[in-house]
């Protein structure tokens, strides 16, 4: 048994081709749309507006600052699903275990969040004013 078989080896040349390609998609997106941050040239037509460029994932995040909290529960039912799925050996109520899992970091991470409050905005001053 080989561990790096001719297969295996043709698998992992034909990732890292299809990986470098795809970072280089990525990286030549901002110069395809005028994005270069470079002043345009005397002459040259003007740089589209913000609003008429495509959104461009991981460049340009998502402007989520005041409903940040919502997004607690798909990621603790994300983190539940594939953890429940690694761990349990037999599957029977599944989905009962992943909610279940899912309520518990959604109430830790509340509970975590009043207790940083209760030490930073209300202990620490207490205790340095003596």
């Amino acid at each position: 048994m080989k561990f790096l078989g001719r297969e295996r080896l043709n698998r992992l040349f034909r990732l890292a081709v299809f990986t470098l390609i795809a970072l280089g998609v990525v990286l030549l997106i901002p110069r395809a749309t005028g994005q270069t941050g470079a002043a345009p040239a005397p002459g040259a037509p003007a740089a589209p507006a913000a609003a008429d460029l495509p959104w461009r994932p991981f460049i340009d995040p998502i402007n989520v600052h005041e409903s940040w909290f919502l997004l607690l529960v798909p990621m603790a039912f994300g983190v539940a699903v594939v953890y429940k799925a690694v761990r349990m050996q037999e599957l029977n109520r599944y989905w009962m275990h992943v909610i279940y899992m899912t309520a518990q970091i959604v109430i830790a991470m509340i509970l975590l969040g009043a207790a940083t409050y209760l030490i930073v905005i209300r202990f620490a001053p207490f205790i340095a004013s003596y």
